[in-house]
């Protein structure tokens, strides 16, 4: 495993209060570009950062809010990689509609009837979904969606029939295959409203994952420099 840039190592430096860069900025900078490649390791980054957030952290308020607005914006980075490293993941949906006759358990046994596994292998084998896993079909069941509506005075009902995928179009041709055999395997159910081209992935929530990496991150930061100011001070006063 290679080690750290060295760009990398020079922005840890930055994150010292000005003061001490001012005064031991170039001194170490120039240690650091006399390291040879092999000489640099990642946790030297952490080594340095570590003693820079520590210091910032016993100057006062105002550093101390730097410390946490520098945990911030790193959760912040961090949520980032982690949110667009997650793939899209679109729904296409379906609205069935089940007159009187037809209550959950009818349902639930007609949906039995339609999602065998010789039948859904074949969905797996024409659309090559999941790449050869062994649990394929619990895959497939699980991104399949049936989801009832609430029944009308009538007695009549109607429910939701979805699929997840990575593609829309994908989602939207298995949806159509899945919604037909439901109608084709119950009398009772007709089509409500055709199945849809989602237009947008339903997760990941990108925007929530990076306020939540920032709030962490900001909190992180916030209790170590509480913890290493108190640290500093008892030090002192048993020194």
């Amino acid at each position: 495993m290679s080690g750290p840039p060295r760009l990398l190592l020079e922005w840890a430096t930055r994150i010292y209060p000005r003061t001490w860069r001012e005064r031991y900025g170039r001194e170490f900078e120039a240690m650091l570009e006399d390291l040879p490649e092999r000489g640099l390791r990642w946790n030297s980054v952490w080594d340095i950062s570590k003693g820079a957030i520590a210091m910032r952290a016993i100057q006062g308020p105002a550093n101390l809010m730097k410390v946490t607005a520098i945990f911030a914006v790193a959760g912040l980075i961090v949520a980032g990689g982690i949110a667009f490293a997650i793939p899209d993941s679109f729904v296409s949906m379906s609205l069935v509609k089940a007159d009187s006759s037809i209550d959950g358990e009818i349902l639930s046994n007609s949906l039995q009837r339609t999602l065998t596994d010789k039948w859904m292998q074949g969905l797996i084998g024409k659309y090559g979904l999941y790449q050869g896993k062994a649990n394929a079909v619990e895959l497939l069941k699980r991104d399949f969606v049936v989801r009832p509506i609430k029944r009308g005075r009538s007695g009549e009902g109607a429910f939701h029939v979805g699929v997840r995928h990575a593609d829309p179009e994908t989602a939207r041709r298995i949806n159509v295959e899945l919604t037909e055999a439901i109608l084709k395997a119950q009398a009772g159910l007709s089509l409500l409203d055709a199945t849809s081209l989602p237009q947008s992935p339903i997760e990941p929530n990108r925007p929530i994952i990076a306020i939540v990496g920032c709030t962490a991150g900001a909190a992180i930061g916030l209790i170590l420099a509480l913890w290493r100011r108190r640290y500093a001070r008892t030090a002192s006063g048993t020194a």
